[in-house]
């Protein structure tokens, strides 16, 4: 508080601060991950509950940060129980996915329906975008100043958080 309001000699002393409650946060907004509470590694559970706190707190960075943590997770938690052995994971989302995809037959290239094809094209997008948005604007890297002209809003972090959510329900079910 002392960082936004600074004492200063002639201004009057903060002596209270009073919290409200913001009662205009619709939780509806997102995704529940009904398959993924079946999980029982908690790291899972405890990235969900960050990505619907962050978002109910306006912390829309943060929620992109635990959003790409959430897919990380449930990728690592699909293949060492696919392959029973210890995933050394270099921090290439990308590179991780495909591997999870191929296991669980789920590249476009493995079906020949074009419009199967198409959406599964698509999660790769998606999962690239989740990436690259964390890696960029996420709270987890330290920012340069040339990139403080873009911050990440609520519509934003609300779709993030919901595509990693619903892709990691497809990847778990």
């Amino acid at each position: 508080l002392l960082l936004v309001y600074p004492l200063r000699d002639s201004e009057p002393e903060i002596k209270e601060i009073i919290y409200y409650p913001d009662f205009d946060i619709d939780e509806t907004d997102l995704v529940e991950a009904k398959e993924l509470d079946r999980m029982s590694f908690e790291f899972i559970q405890e990235q969900i509950r960050k990505c619907n706190s962050k978002i109910a707190e306006k912390d829309y960075d943060g929620s992109v940060t635990n959003s790409r943590s959430l897919i990380e997770s449930v990728c690592l938690f699909i293949l060492e129980s696919i392959t029973k052995e210890k995933h050394d994971y270099d921090g290439n989302l990308i590179k991780l996915y495909k591997a999870v995809a191929s296991i669980l037959k789920m590249s476009p290239g493995d079906y020949e329906d074009e419009h199967l094809r198409q959406i599964l094209s698509g999660v790769f997008s998606v999962i690239n975008g989740v990436s690259g948005l964390r890696n960029v604007y996420g709270d987890s890297h330290g920012i340069a100043p040339s990139k403080t002209g873009f911050k990440i809003d609520e519509r934003h972090a609300i779709l993030t958080v919901n595509l990693a959510k619903t892709i990691s329900e497809y990847l778990f079910l």
